[in-house]
């Protein structure tokens, strides 16, 4: 099913020669840098193009660009060595609703209060309200076509994410497995349709937004990559409903060669997703939209493999599901920089802003991670949250976690960066200063219940049916 809305509404280093096969490196003597001031680029003469990928439930540690002994990520590593790749990068909230809010609105959960209740039903509290203002109404108010292609789902225009968007097409994704590849192939060939209508109706700038949930669960890809990364014989069906039931007593109910092969599916749904984009890049090339464009690749949310005990994206906030890629291309940025500064999907949105020449909203809670007039503190915090019932407050050493008014865990990360360890009874001094920090951070915050907001409409069986495959339900 395919569902179109329509709403209401300054160029450049090419990345031409990343589609065609070239070698890239990331610096004259292989070295990455680490930097903020010399990031900042000149305003371009033209408005340049932006594509914004968020590539659904994918764990930063996973691809090969991060040191995972797997090459998950071929194509993606590549875009990162044209570019920056932000290696502590980490989402606010989790779920793809919640998350995907932030990212386009720079505003924390605690603010904006989509999931905040989390109900999952037919009218579920999901849906972004009309009075937040949007990346893409701010793109759009600056002269930009705005157009979208998303998997459907969450992303479905019923969840108030199409706000700004001149196009928003949204198909929910085949779920068969002889179709897999009818899913994240068909969405990026819209989306180089979707550009190629947008240039013969203006000649001013695009922002593009691609979502997919092809690293989602169901951990489904072609056949042809059923040999990729191995396979461990296994009884167990790794449906999203399966995957749910076995909740936290993964050791307890899979075998480890059910578990690697599950891992082993995630991977290959990297894998297929990486070459769908090369494929999709090239044609953009051929069309000259990267001529002169900002590109940023991210995701929602990580996915969690039996570390902490459980599976999927559980109410949890372990570093698995909070740590999450972030590359940025664009003009006049650097290539192959690895920046170490612990950034999070509040900063897209400004960061985006400033790239192409664009006022960033007083409303607005994250930073330009490239402003050079901005000082980073090596002491600053992320902090994070699963509604009102969970918290943490993370330094590059420290991360504490607050289930709600209960108990409180602080990880050592120099010394335990997988936080098995609670080690907040021999720390109650860096305890009280999180703690301070997150206190302060709540006060900042919108009042509660200030925009909680349902579903005007019920949710159809086709779209329930959606749900429960991806495992909401």
């Amino acid at each position: 099913m395919i569902q179109w809305t329509r709403s209401t509404r300054v160029r450049s280093t090419s990345l031409g020669c990343l589609l065609v096969g070239c070698v890239l490196s990331c610096g004259g003597d292989g070295s990455t840098r680490s930097t903020a001031a010399s990031l900042r680029p000149a305003t371009p003469v033209e408005a340049p193009n932006v594509l914004l990928i968020s590539v659904d439930t994918l764990r930063a540690d996973h691809l090969s660009s991060s040191g995972y002994p797997r090459l998950t990520s071929p194509f993606i590593d590549q875009l990162a060595s044209k570019g920056v790749r932000f290696t502590h990068a980490f989402v606010n909230t989790h779920g793809t609703p919640p998350s995907h809010t932030t990212m386009f609105t720079s505003l924390s959960q605690e603010t904006h209060r989509v999931s905040w209740v989390a109900r999952a039903t037919e009218r579920p509290d999901h849906v972004a309200p009309e009075e937040l203002v949007t990346l893409a109404e701010v793109m759009r108010d600056a002269g930009y076509q705005t157009l979208a292609v998303t998997g459907g789902g969450f992303l479905g225009p019923k969840f108030g994410l199409d706000q700004g968007f001149d196009r928003f097409v949204s198909r929910r994704r085949l779920l068969d497995k002889i179709q897999a590849d009818k899913g994240i192939v068909w969405q990026t060939e819209t989306l180089v349709a979707e550009f190629r209508a947008a240039k013969r109706s203006s000649s001013g700038p695009v922002f593009a937004f691609l979502h997919t949930y092809e690293v989602h669960s169901p951990y489904q890809s072609p056949a042809s990559y059923d040999d990729l990364f191995g396979r461990e014989p296994r009884e167990f069906v790794a449906t999203s409903a399966n995957l749910k039931a076995v909740k936290g007593n993964v050791r307890k109910t899979l075998s480890e060669g059910e578990l690697t092969s599950i891992v082993a599916d995630y991977d290959r749904g990297i894998r297929y997703m990486d070459d769908a984009l090369r494929e999709m890049f090239s044609r953009l090339e051929a069309q000259g939209f990267l001529d002169n464009t900002v590109v940023v690749l991210t995701s929602d949310h990580g996915e969690e493999f039996g570390e902490h005990g459980g599976l999927l994206h559980p109410a949890s906030l372990y570093d698995e599901l909070l740590h999450v890629p972030l590359i940025v291309v664009g003009p006049n940025l650097e290539s192959g920089v690895s920046d170490p500064r612990m950034v999070s999907t509040l900063d897209l949105a400004p960061t985006i802003l400033d790239l192409v020449g664009v006022e960033v909203p007083g409303h607005m809670q994250g930073f330009p991670l490239f402003d050079s007039e901005r000082t980073w503190s090596d002491d600053a915090v992320v902090i994070s949250q699963f509604g009102g019932l969970l918290y943490s407050v993370r330094s590059p050493r420290w991360k504490l976690i607050q289930y709600g008014k209960g108990a409180t865990y602080l990880f050592d990360l120099y010394r335990d960066p997988r936080e098995n360890h609670d080690v907040a009874s021999l720390h109650p001094e860096v305890v009280s200063e999180l703690m301070e920090s997150l206190r302060i951070w709540r006060s900042r915050q919108s009042s509660p219940g200030a925009r909680v907001k349902t579903l005007d409409d019920k949710l159809d069986p086709e779209e329930l049916k959606q749900l429960e495959a991806l495992g909401y339900l």
